[in-house]
């Protein structure tokens, strides 16, 4: 009888390995019954056979035929009880294996038996192996994920070719897979094995073939990657209970880490879903989906801790008395000091940083509350200052019905009257319109109203050939209007009296007469400004010592002493200021010259040289102007002219600037659009 150590396990030189009794001399490519492991023996009693394709394995059954790349559950099963059975049995190591050598033992022949297909030849001790006796066809999947039955792969080209392209495409894709290309095989490494074999011409053109083998790869690759999918779903459960039976796993473990820590612990390292999966990527892939499972549970965990924990927060947020003047510190301070954070381990692993974020979200709605309750506030006191001033104005308009205001009275006047009423004192220091600006406008819009009437009158008394003047009395402008009845006829009188529209048009004519007096003046001043401008050219000078009796036959034929005809007065005055000015410059021009003969000589020739330049500029000037007509002596009248209107000018900048603030000082009054 054989014993184990009559046999000696060999390899080929293509990699196929073989068993060689060293008593008898015979070889076999079976492995013998003695080498056998418990499993292997086991597997004999089934129907299912095992086989290895292009390094992978996969089982058939003899009886129906079906071929699988998982292990079937049956043999899953039987393995763990075989395991179980026999703890001490373990597979042999095939890196054990004597590798071809010069002396390694004659190996059994081989017959061909179909195409693609070698047996062992019969030799010392074996039977004779027939074409029956040829490995079965691998599994191969169809588009649905199921064995699919194939014909026998042709091994040549048919004498008349092929009957059309599918069945050329057929015929390549059937040496496709018997040569066992795979889904990972390159064009390149496929060409290199199929390039001799006479079905490489089944397809006429190189991108035929090339088209017919990534279609063949493609399919192939999508048919292993859904028995894949099929696989891990099946085997997802078990390892899920496994992984998590076993501790060895949390949310932060590693892939290396764990599976160490499993193939240390025997009992981890013989369960059968670790065992059951040979694929160390596959077990990898269903380690990091449980992983990332764990990470989800806890992420969820944690957010629903951390909803909780706020709405404690917010629930202690409500139950403290917040104002506008809390601080974050002092809440913190409170808040950790109290029962209710220590009594509660769930909430003080809340950060601080979501508290802080709650603090601030309740802080927000107070100060929201804090500005409305203002608002509210600042509108109520627009409308009580509204209020009040609607009063005064009240006040005044009862004051104007009685009488009491009219368009020429003074505040000083009614004042006495006003500090009697509550509203007047109710007004006072009220922002906005002051009373004295709401007393301004009840005038303002009475002078509209006199205003209005006296112009319709005056333009009747004009039609009339009548004028209100300084000399017109009242008896004479009632006697005027006395035909017009109480309407006036195309006048309306507006409730005013006869006298109040007489008093209105005469101090219009006042006002007329004085600016026409003014203007009168005016031109007389410039007048003589004009003669004593004059008198400085007359050639030869005249005598300054002269009487202005003996001056007027030297002057009389100046057009300037022609322009004061009939007034002698003017003419006098502008000989006496020339006069007083000329004696002025002489005397200076003595002094100037008894201060140069002194120590200061060289800040007279300065002086000198001044009086000159200015002489001289004066002498340009006057040359330059002449040119447009103009003579030296009109430029010197409007240099005074100027430095008269200079004063005037201010005082009605001064008069504008008063009316602008005081229309500024109305706007500003919240009564326009303002929120009642």
């Amino acid at each position: 009888m054989s014993t184990p150590t009559t046999w000696t396990e060999h390899r080929s030189a293509d990699g196929k390995t073989y068993w060689h009794n060293v008593q008898t001399g015979a070889s076999t490519w079976t492995k013998p019954d003695e080498l056998k492991t418990p499993f292997e023996k086991a597997l004999a009693t089934t129907p299912w056979k095992e086989y290895v394709s292009n390094g992978r394995k996969y089982w058939y059954h003899t009886e129906t035929k079906e071929s699988k790349w998982d292990m079937p559950q049956e043999l899953q099963e039987l393995e763990a009880k075989v395991a179980k059975e026999n703890p001490a049995a373990s597979p042999a190591d095939p890196s054990a294996f004597p590798a071809p050598s010069a002396d390694a033992p004659p190996m059994p022949s081989l017959a061909v038996v179909g195409a693609g297909q070698a047996s062992p030849s019969p030799g010392p001790g074996l039977p004779t192996v027939g074409p029956a006796a040829g490995l079965p066809q691998r599994p191969s999947l169809d588009g649905h994920g199921s064995p699919a039955a194939t014909a026998a792969p042709l091994s040549v080209i048919p004498p008349q070719g092929f009957a059309s392209p599918e069945e050329a495409k057929q015929a390549f894709v059937g040496l496709l897979r018997r040569v066992g290309v795979t889904s990972s095989w390159t064009w390149e490494a496929t060409m290199r094995e199929i390039i001799t074999d006479p079905l490489y011409r089944a397809l006429p053109t190189l991108s035929e073939k090339k088209a017919a083998w990534s279609e063949y790869t493609s399919t192939l690759a999508a048919s292993e990657e859904a028995e894949r999918k099929k696989r891990l779903d099946k085997l997802r459960p078990q390892w899920k209970d496994f992984l998590s039976r076993s501790g060895k796993v949390k949310s932060y473990s590693r892939w290396a880490t764990v599976r160490a820590a499993i193939e240390a612990d025997p009992g981890l390292r013989k369960e059968s879903a670790w065992r059951g999966v040979k694929d160390e990527q596959e077990k990898r892939a269903l380690f990091e989906e449980f992983v990332q499972e764990l990470k989800s549970k806890e992420a969820a965990e944690s957010r629903a801790l951390r909803t909780s924990n706020l709405q404690k927060i917010s629930t202690y947020l409500s139950s403290v008395p917040l104002d506008i003047a809390s601080r974050w510190a002092e809440f913190r301070a409170d808040l950790t000091a109290s029962s209710f954070w220590r009594a509660d381990d769930d909430l003080r692993r809340v950060e601080m940083l979501d508290v802080l974020i709650a603090f601030e979200d309740a802080m927000r709605d107070v100060e929201k509350t804090w500005e409305e309750k203002r608002k509210r506030e600042r509108v109520e006191k627009r409308r009580e200052e509204r209020r009040r001033r609607e009063g005064f104005v009240a006040l005044l308009d009862e004051l104007l019905a009685a009488g009491h205001i009219t368009p020429y009275t003074t505040w000083s006047t009614l004042l006495p009257l006003l500090k009697q009423d509550a509203r007047y004192d109710a007004v006072l220091g009220n922002p906005g319109s002051s009373p004295l600006e709401l007393f301004w406008d009840v005038l303002d819009a009475l002078h509209v109203r006199v205003e209005r009437v006296a112009a319709a009158v005056e333009k009747k008394l004009s039609a009339a050939g009548q004028v209100v003047g300084e000399e017109t009395t009242l008896e004479a402008f009632e006697g005027w209007v006395a035909g017009w009845g109480e309407s006036g006829g195309e006048v309306d009188w507006d409730g005013w009296e006869r006298g109040l529209i007489f008093e209105h048009l005469r101090d219009k004519a006042l006002a007329k007469a004085k600016e026409e007096r003014r203007r009168a003046e005016k031109k007389r001043r410039y007048a003589i400004d004009d003669l004593r401008s004059a008198l400085k050219k007359v050639d030869p000078p005249t005598d300054i010592n002269a009487s202005y009796e003996e001056i007027v036959p030297v002057i009389q034929g100046l057009e300037e002493y022609k322009a004061l005809e009939g007034d002698d007065d003017a003419r006098k005055t502008a000989w006496e200021k020339f006069v007083r000015r000329q004696k002025e410059k002489l005397a200076e021009r003595v002094r100037d010259y008894s201060d140069t003969e002194s120590v200061h000589s060289s800040r007279r020739r300065g002086s000198d040289r001044d009086r000159d330049r200015d002489r001289y500029r004066d002498e340009r000037e006057y040359e330059r102007r002449r040119g447009s007509g103009r003579r030296y002596d009109d430029v010197e009248r409007e240099r005074e002219r100027e430095r008269e209107r200079r004063p005037r000018e201010r005082e009605g900048e001064e008069e504008d600037a008063g009316r602008g603030e005081r229309k500024r000082r109305r706007a500003e009054s919240p009564e326009e659009g303002e929120v009642v």
